[in-house]
């Protein structure tokens, strides 16, 4: 999914999704636990796919430093009168 910034406008996304990690570092003020999987804690990231729209498993049992979060973006052309779609890891799904 690198393909994502190398196109002719990468470094403006790559500002843009900069932009959006400044924002929720500045809101959020908790500590998020380390998610170490192992044994019988076992997880699946799920999520849309940016270039086809089809859901499906991003990570299995991945491992994550505490007070990480880790972010997916991509892009694709949408149908209809959508101008953007974003989810989250668990696969709840805003669209406007």
């Amino acid at each position: 999914m690198q393909a994502f910034f190398s196109d002719g406008d990468g470094a403006a996304k790559k500002a843009a999704l900069e932009a959006a990690r400044n924002v929720l570092e500045g809101i959020m003020t908790n500590s998020i636990a380390a998610i170490t999987p192992g044994g019988a804690k076992t997880w699946n990231a799920t999520d849309y796919h940016p270039g086809t729209g089809a859901s499906g498993i991003l990570a299995t049992d991945l491992s994550v430093a505490a007070d990480t979060l880790i972010i997916y973006a991509g892009g694709r052309a949408l149908s209809g009168i959508n101008l953007a779609q974003g989810g989250l890891v668990v696969g709840q799904v805003a669209v406007g």
